[in-house]
């Protein structure tokens, strides 16, 4: 497969938004090398913060990167980007498809505003994981999204629709007035999560969520074999959903909350 490569050649100074670097119709690299980039207070050609190689291409390689790396994949909708060492803010912000792998840490509002696509992070997230962007009033709206670490504060706001899969824990607040969607939680939970949420299927091992909630009658749930199938292959690691059985709770008392959980053992 034919990859444009982007290697940083020093260490960075100042934050450093590549939204643009990756989303011009390049004719060759002489094009790439000579993209302006606002950097501190001067305008460089991209060539004098990173050596370029490969072919003009849409599957996009970052080695040695930084997190001071902002707008990485911002609306992107190519093929691929794999981002090798740890990242800056807007991860995959309003991303439309193509796939992001990051072998390594991303900063705040990953994913904000997502419309499609896949997107796997090795490492952590910061706080803000799939949020509003500042002109929408919803956050993800499609995609799916595998976080092998953990999360921070205040993630997957008004969530409308995709899946969500994190093998760690999660901070304080976290799927606030959520709309729709899927979500997978391996780890621990924080504070005050789901307020407000109108629907969703939740898969979590935290008891305590269930208690406004009424356990459904024992029945035989064949979609569930199929769930943890899709999960295996978008993770490559089956103990993300490992149980010995689950409880299946709805009917919160809060009418307005139609969602749902399946509590794993």
């Amino acid at each position: 497969m034919k990859s444009l490569i982007f290697s940083l050649k020093k260490k960075l100074k100042y934050r450093l938004d590549v939204s643009k670097l990756y989303n011009c119709n390049y004719k060759n690299l002489q094009e790439v090398k000579k993209f302006k980039l606002n950097y501190g207070k001067n305008i460089i050609n991209a060539s004098e913060l990173f050596s370029i190689s490969g072919n003009v291409s849409s599957n996009i390689v970052i080695k040695s990167s930084s997190e001071l790396l902002d707008n990485v994949g911002k609306d992107f909708q190519g093929e691929s980007i794999t981002i090798y060492g740890n990242v800056g803010n807007n991860l995959g912000q309003e991303m439309k498809s193509g796939c992001i792998t990051v072998h390594g840490n991303t900063l705040d509002y990953t994913a904000s505003g997502i419309k499609g696509g896949v997107i796997h992070i090795m490492g952590n997230v910061g706080d803000y994981f799939c949020a509003k962007p500042n002109h929408a009033n919803e956050g993800m709206k499609n995609g799916t999204i595998y976080i092998r670490g953990n999360c921070g504060d205040f993630g997957l706001r008004r969530m409308r629709r995709g899946m969500v899969i994190i093998n760690g824990d999660v901070g304080k607040n976290f799927c606030s007035e959520m709309i729709s969607g899927t979500i997978l939680i391996n780890g621990k939970i924080g504070n005050d999560f789901g307020k407000k949420i109108k629907r969703g299927t939740f898969i979590l091992r935290k008891k305590e969520l269930t208690k406004d909630y009424i356990k459904s009658n024992n029945c035989n749930y064949n979609f569930f074999p199929f769930l943890k199938k899709n999960v295996c292959s978008i993770t490559n690691n089956e103990r993300i959903m490992s149980y010995k059985y689950f409880e299946r709770y709805s009917s919160n008392k809060d009418e307005s909350n139609l969602s749902e959980i399946f509590l794993l053992h």
